[in-house]
């Protein structure tokens, strides 16, 4: 019988362990964003927002700023990187949002299978 409890011990503990691990992968993922979404949002670090190319304009530093449309809402992205002539581009923009305004990382080329949400 002894034998068989320390089966069953284990047996709890493998669980509880895998859905620790399970839990932490679901909290880090970072699913992608609708502007008008993460507007609502006071902060948000490491986001994934979806959306269009609208106004860039390029400063001396290289540094781009631009606004990013769902259709619905608009919001600011400073971005310290190049871009010329991306107006009507749908991207993916990562980066983290306060104050605001989206301070860019990141920007993916969206492929129009990729990177939906349910409002587009």
């Amino acid at each position: 019988m002894g034998n068989n409890q320390g089966t069953i011990i284990l047996g709890v503990f493998a669980t509880a362990f895998l859905i620790y691990i399970g839990y932490n992968l679901l909290a880090n993922i970072s699913p992608y964003t609708p502007v008008s979404e993460l507007l609502e949002l006071e902060s948000a670090y490491n986001v994934q927002v979806n959306g269009t190319i609208e106004n860039t304009t390029v400063l001396e530093n290289n540094t781009s700023i631009f606004y990013l449309t769902d259709g619905k809402s608009k919001v600011k992205v400073i971005y310290d990187g190049y871009l010329h002539n991306q107006d009507g581009l749908k991207v993916v923009v990562v980066g983290d949002y306060k104050n605001g305004t989206l301070y860019a990382y990141q920007i993916l080329n969206k492929c129009h299978t990729e990177y939906e949400t349910g409002g587009e």
